[in-house]
């Protein structure tokens, strides 16, 4: 192996240690998919930076090393070894049965964990509800300072929604849910948010919005 390739691999593995070390290891496969996911995302956004940018070139390894760090994070966390299944796995009714009965959960709460990824990357605390119970799915805060000696936290209450062939919005929550939400987050001295994904040809699909706009 020549000196540039041994140096991209000790770079990968910086990369892998740091993250280990801040986030520990991956709950399960489905929140480490969602951080892959959501590294994509930011190295797409490296990659459609104009060329002759100063910082274009920079960006891309800087992405494409997350990475390949967090791919090998799904598989040292999430893949025990030696373990295979065979075709007739997958191709057992009551195994398919179950994936139609559960995708959609599956999915929603893949979304989920790449919602906590994204905010958590930008500095944000952030719980996830398990079981999805009440109208909010996470619950974010980050902190703002403190003002007269007292500290000031921002707090989100937010409810996910995905979709892998078309955009989500506000609206598709009922109202009753909306307003639900809304009242609960003023309550406690929060914001009420809504998580969507637009179009699948949008990159980064993921978007934030205040449910307070959305009670009509």
């Amino acid at each position: 192996m020549d000196q540039r390739s041994e140096s991209i691999i000790q770079q990968v593995r910086n990369e892998l240690r740091a993250a280990v070390k801040k986030y520990g290891p991956f709950n399960n496969v489905h929140e480490a998919y969602a951080v892959l996911l959501e590294e994509f995302d930011e190295l797409w956004e490296a990659v459609k930076i104009k060329q002759g940018t100063p910082c274009r070139r920079e960006e891309v390894r800087r992405e494409a090393i997350q990475v390949a760090a967090m791919a090998i994070r799904l598989i040292y966390d999430c893949l025990r070894e030696n373990v295979s299944c065979s075709i007739e796995y997958f191709q057992n009714p009551k195994r398919q049965e179950w994936l139609r009965k559960n995708l959609p959960y599956i999915m929603g709460r893949s979304f989920e964990y790449q919602v906590m990824n994204y905010l958590r990357k930008r500095g944000w605390s952030v719980v996830r509800k398990f079981g999805s119970w009440g109208e909010e799915d996470l619950i974010a805060t980050f902190p703002r300072g403190e003002q007269n000696g007292v500290r000031v936290v921002q707090v989100w209450y937010i409810q996910c929604k995905y979709s892998k062939q078309g955009e989500t919005k506000p609206e598709d929550m009922p109202l009753e849910e909306r307003k639900k939400l809304v009242e609960k987050a003023r309550k406690h001295g929060g914001y009420a948010m809504f998580a969507g994904v637009g179009k699948p040809d949008t990159r980064p699909r993921l978007y934030f919005r205040f449910l307070e706009d959305f009670l009509e």
